[in-house]
């Protein structure tokens, strides 16, 4: 019996009569259920390994890469901050004489020196920084999810590959849904989705691998539509709460477009104190509603 039979049958990718068949050999062969028994717990073996240690690696690094840009972003802007004041006062403060006028009753050896700041106005000018920030200060709190750009680096910080679509079957090709994610992991999301549309399974893997596909890409709006298909076909508990997880990640990576699925998946998985995602979604919460301050 080849190998691709066997794992097709054990990851549940038979169907009608070749799934009849195969089973009626199965119950009258002794050998062919060793085999079977014997790949199902290679292949249990090989998911509980995860990622690859090249995806695991390049997950590290995109995470430290994110750390460095939330702390690293706060400091440039108090830099440049620090840069217009200084520049500015230097420019107040240390402004050339227009005018040169001779000293008088000293034989026009000595000179004094006029500003001009002295003829051209009556009060001196407050620096603009400081206007800018008493226009800040008096504005309604802004949400930083709202701003597309800190929304969609939240949902990539908080994002992780699912483990359903981690998982390789060695390295072969042998079927769309392999190939499919061979090209997720390697970020190719617009060649995965042409692998998925292969798949003639109507099941909530198909909507689901295609959602994260959508999301990655950033089409948000069909990535939430996706997500809503395959939680109505997913009866498995868990995996109705991490697909609840990534719709969560993805309504809050559209911001604004969104505001109304963000809130309605926020509450749902709120109220579930049992859902393996809520400490996630109030961390974010937490997070959402951040007023800029200024000193």
């Amino acid at each position: 019996m080849h190998n691709f039979d066997i794992e097709k049958y054990i990851n549940g990718e038979m169907k009608g009569d070749e799934l009849e068949s195969f089973e009626s050999r199965l119950k009258l062969d002794p050998g062919l259920q060793s085999e079977v028994n014997h790949t199902k717990e290679l292949i249990e073996g090989l998911r509980q390994l995860g990622l690859s240690e090249k995806i695991i690696h390049a997950q590290q690094r995109n995470r430290w890469l994110k750390w460095f840009r939330w702390i690293a972003l706060p400091g440039l802007i108090s830099l440049a901050i620090f840069y217009f004041y200084t520049m500015n006062g230097a420019l107040d403060t240390g402004k050339i004489p227009t005018e040169v006028i001779l000293a008088p009753g000293d034989n026009n050896k000595a000179f004094l020196l006029k500003d001009s700041l002295e003829t051209n106005s009556k009060e001196p000018l407050r620096d603009s920084l400081l206007k800018e920030q008493d226009t800040l200060q008096n504005e309604p709190a802004i949400f930083a999810w709202e701003d597309p750009r800190a929304a969609k680096e939240m949902a990539d910080y908080y994002y992780s590959t699912p483990e359903d679509f981690s998982y390789l079957r060695g390295s072969s090709t042998e079927s769309p849904l392999d190939s499919a994610k061979m090209e997720f992991n390697a970020e190719a999301y617009a060649n995965a989705l042409l692998y998925l549309q292969k798949l003639t399974t109507g099941s909530f893997e198909k909507y689901y691998f295609q959602a994260l596909c959508f999301f990655r890409l950033g089409k948000y709006a069909e990535a939430g539509d996706l997500f809503k298909l395959s939680l109505s076909k997913s009866t498995n508990n868990e995996k109705r709460m991490e697909i609840e997880w990534y719709s969560f990640l993805n309504a809050l990576a559209c911001g604004k477009p969104c505001n109304q699925e963000f809130t309605k998946l926020s509450q749902s998985i709120q109220k579930n104190s049992n859902h393996l995602y809520s400490k996630q979604v109030q961390l974010i919460l937490n997070k959402k509603h951040v007023r800029r301050k200024y000193k």
